[in-house]
């Protein structure tokens, strides 16, 4: 099954409600995971897992609730963020892909510093040297989650790979 160019962007305007799909790393059952070798230097623990859709971007966060107030509301850390941009057309469902040059993977983390004020943990992952991912689902009907897995290999020859299935946000 071929993903159409406007399957994404469908989605998103079809989804019902922005939905996050909860799950604890370490769980068997989970179908969100979130491992590899720069969990030597980053902490990849995360709560939920939530995907927005676009005309041309998918955006995965692996999302962890922080006990850190701002603005009177306790603070998220993305401790992984991976967007995938481009066109979908030759995209086929279950098939690896080939996403060097349309991938970025972010972190947005903020800390406490040694006088107790909020700052952003401003370490990046490293380049990306390769990287692979494949849909099971693009959540093209109501309903449907976006579903997949990808694995990055950096410059400096860590990993980090990950699974996800979570319904697309609202637009």
């Amino acid at each position: 099954m071929r993903a159409t160019r406007g399957a994404l962007h469908t989605a998103a305007a079809l989804a019902a409600a922005a939905a996050l799909a909860t799950a604890a790393t370490g769980c068997g059952s989970s179908p969100n995971t979130l491992e590899g070798s720069v969990s030597a230097e980053f902490d990849l623990a995360f709560e939920s897992v939530e995907v927005d859709t676009s005309l041309n971007e998918i955006t995965v966060r692996y999302l962890e609730p922080v006990d850190i107030l701002m603005y009177g509301y306790h603070a998220t850390n993305s401790v992984a963020e991976i967007s995938l941009s481009g066109d979908a057309d030759g995209w086929v469902l279950g098939e690896p892909i080939d996403v060097t040059g349309v991938i970025e993977v972010a972190r947005y983390v903020m800390v406490l510093d040694e006088n107790d004020e909020i700052v952003q943990d401003d370490r990046e992952f490293p380049e990306i040297y390769t990287a692979e991912a494949t849909f099971d689902a693009i959540g093209e009907t109501a309903g449907e989650p976006v579903a997949g897995h990808f694995r990055v290999i950096f410059i400096d020859g860590s990993t980090l790979r990950g699974s996800f299935e979570a319904l697309p946000s609202e637009p």
